[in-house]
């Protein structure tokens, strides 16, 4: 895909380092990208693995390929940045939670993160017959959603969603909401108020379920899922910039 490219700006001594979505790509994150580095945070953005190409090439990939492939980008930081923050965007921010037990980051930015998806309980029943589904719609269509297709339209990514991922994918969310009191790092946790794909006691409950007492939590008005894509994105990136200044400058 054209324009699906990673993103690494070299800035200041304080990184981040952002998950895109699940078949999605960094350009999703291009507004919020150009806004950390014109306020000097050097930043990564890395092309998960399977996406940005074909759907049959994220077909064949598993949870531990989409972590593995933003370890060169964290090196990368690491060997310029004193502070790296940790993040993502949808289920991007899933995998930063796990990849958060693994590597030292001094904070967390999870955009629109699903504990829960509206539709889970349906999912999880049609999965053990996940393999008879398959076979018949291996790639089915993702919902459209009119009002927001001036998002959908500009927004580089699979309009299918592979159902080969579907059990790793369900699986992470479940580690990740385990996870969530193990997380001792500041934490940022923003969601849309109106999200079509989780509630507001999504970002409630991973609010709470936070092993840390330095969290916020923040609801962008009026916007898309990926609310960094939609019209009050600006009101996100100040919230994001306060809180990267605010835990950036402790020592």
């Amino acid at each position: 895909m054209k324009g699906a490219d990673p993103v690494f700006i070299k800035r200041g001594r304080i990184g981040v380092l952002m998950f895109h979505g699940f078949t999605s790509t960094p350009q999703e994150m291009h507004y919020l990208a150009d806004f950390l580095a014109k306020n000097n945070y050097s930043v990564a953005i890395p092309l998960l693995k399977g996406h940005g190409t074909d759907a049959r090439d994220l077909a064949r990939t598993k949870v531990k390929d989409w972590l593995d492939s933003v370890m060169p980008a964290y090196l990368e930081l690491r060997k310029h940045c004193d502070k790296i923050f940790l993040g993502g965007s949808s289920f991007g921010a899933n995998l930063a939670v796990i990849l958060s037990q693994k590597i030292k980051v001094d904070g967390l930015l999870l955009l629109a993160m699903p504990a829960y998806f509206r539709r889970e309980k349906t999912i999880r029943r049609a999965l053990p017959f996940l393999s008879i589904i398959k076979r018949i719609r291996p790639f089915p269509k993702k919902p459209y959603l009119g009002q927001y297709e001036h998002i959908y339209k500009k927004k580089l990514h699979y309009d299918v969603f592979p159902l080969n991922c579907a059990k790793d994918v369900i699986n992470t969310i479940a580690l990740s909401r385990k996870l969530l009191p193990k997380i001792h790092v500041p934490t940022l946790v923003m969601q849309s108020d109106s999200d079509h794909q989780i509630t507001k006691e999504n970002a409630v409950f991973i609010y709470n379920h936070l092993g840390t007492k330095h969290k916020h939590l923040f609801f962008v008005p009026n916007a898309y899922h990926v609310f960094i894509m939609d019209k009050n994105r600006n009101m996100a990136f100040k919230e994001i910039n306060n809180f990267i200044k605010k835990y950036g400058a402790e020592k």
